[in-house]
């Protein structure tokens, strides 16, 4: 797994973790991995081929403390760790929405980051 498929990853959980995937996080992580520097020289194919393989990888998940290690195994730099977490956070927030289980999946992914949960 590559660090655009952790983003990817973590991205979703955040976005399905409410139950539903809205329109503007169905096509938000193109948009956001096309943004952050992290992800300047991905391919736009693979940020696209890593969002489908997340979608699949976190559907029917309700254990985040389960997935999140598996999120987290690429990230073996702070640059990796907060690459992924500021795509955790942008689906946090595309959807307009600030759902009980979005942030449970947010604290999740913090702590298995290696951030504190409670700042982020």
């Amino acid at each position: 797994m590559t660090l655009i498929d952790a983003a990817a990853r973590a991205y979703a959980l955040v976005c399905l973790a409410d139950g539903r995937l809205a329109n503007a996080e169905s096509t938000g992580f193109r948009a956001f991995a096309t943004a952050d520097p992290a992800f300047a020289e991905t391919e736009i194919a693979h940020v696209d081929a890593a969002w489908s393989g997340a979608q699949t990888f976190v559907a029917g998940l309700e254990m985040f403390d389960a997935v999140t290690p598996l999120i987290a195994g690429p990230c073996q730099d702070d640059a990796a760790r907060d690459a992924v977490m500021r795509a955790a956070q942008a689906a946090l927030i595309i959807d307009g929405e600030n759902a009980a289980q979005e942030n449970a999946a947010i604290a999740a992914i913090a702590e298995s980051l290696g951030f504190d949960p409670r700042a982020q």
